[in-house]
C-alpha cells in the first residue's frame, strides 16, 4: 500500500469514526461502537475489497500497533495504582471463575466440533481475552473508569489478559513454555525495577520544558519494543 492511499484511508476512517460515533452518542450508544464500525467500513472487507486494496502491510500493522499502545498509555494515565489496589482482591476472585468458565467452555465446545486439544484448548484461550483497549474506550465514553464498577472491570480485563498469556505460553511455547513464562516474569521484572527508581527520583526537579511528557512517551515505546523482543505482545 502506498503511503498517500494509506493517509487517504486513515483520513476517511478519523472521519467516518466521528460522525458514526456522534450518531451512536445520539441514542445513549458508546461512540467507540462508531470508531469499529468505521474501521469495517475502511478495512478489507468494504473498501478494500471494492477497490481491491492490500492491507496487509508493514504500515498499516504498525500504525494500528501504535494506535492501541497509545490508548492504553492514555487510559493508565488516569488510573492510579490505589484505584488499581483497591478492586485488585475481588477481581482476582472474579477473574478465576470469569477465566475458568470461558475457557473450560471454549475447550469443551472445541472437543464437540471434534478438534485436536491443542486446537480446543486455543479456543478456549481466545474466549478467555479480553480487548483492555475496547473496555477502556467504552469506560471512558461512559464516564465510568474511576467508579468502583470500572475499576473492577479493568482488574478483571487485565487479568484475563494475564491469565490468557501464561495459557498460550503453555499451548504455543514449542516444547518450552518455561521459557516463555520466564520472558513473561522477566518483563515484569524490568518494569517494576523502573518503577521503583522512578519513584525515587520523582522528587527531583528537572528544568526541562515538556519533560515528563516526554520521558513517559519514551518509556512506553521502549518497554512496548521489549515486550515485542521478548516473544510479547507490544501492547503488554
Amino acid at each position: 500500500m502506498s503511503i498517500e492511499t494509506l493517509l487517504l484511508l486513515v483520513g476517511l476512517a478519523l472521519m467516518l469514526a466521528r460522525l458514526i460515533g456522534y450518531a451512536l452518542e445520539k441514542i445513549k450508544q458508546p461512540a467507540v461502537i462508531g470508531e469499529i464500525l468505521a474501521g469495517i467500513l475502511v478495512g478489507p472487507f468494504v473498501i478494500g475489497k471494492i477497490f481491491d486494496l492490500e492491507y496487509l502491510s508493514p504500515e498499516t500493522e504498525a500504525l494500528g500497533k501504535l494506535g492501541i499502545i497509545l490508548l492504553l498509555f492514555l487510559s493508565g494515565i488516569e488510573i492510579g495504582v490505589d484505584e488499581i489496589k483497591s478492586a485488585s482482591k475481588k477481581g482476582l476472585i472474579t477473574t478465576c471463575f470469569d477465566a475458568s468458565f470461558a475457557f473450560l467452555f471454549g475447550f469443551i465446545v472445541g472437543h464437540i466440533l471434534g478438534y485436536s486439544t491443542i486446537v480446543s484448548i486455543a479456543i478456549g484461550n481466545i474466549l478467555v481475552a479480553t480487548s483492555v483497549g475496547i473496555t477502556v474506550r467504552t469506560l471512558m465514553e461512559m464516564n465510568a473508569l474511576h467508579s468502583k464498577v470500572g475499576e473492577m472491570i479493568l482488574t478483571v480485563a487485565v487479568l484475563d489478559d494475564v491469565f490468557g498469556i501464561i495459557i498460550l505460553s503453555i499451548t504455543l511455547g514449542h516444547g518450552s513454555p518455561e521459557l516463555l513464562l520466564l520472558k513473561v516474569f522477566l518483563f515484569f521484572l524490568i518494569f517494576l525495577a523502573i518503577l521503583f527508581l522512578a519513584s525515587r527520583i520523582k522528587n527531583i526537579k528537572i528544568n526541562i520544558p515538556n519533560f515528563v511528557l516526554t520521558s513517559s512517551l519514551s518509556f512506553l515505546l521502549i518497554f512496548s519494543a521489549l515486550a515485542k523482543m521478548l516473544g510479547l505482545a507490544a501492547i503488554t
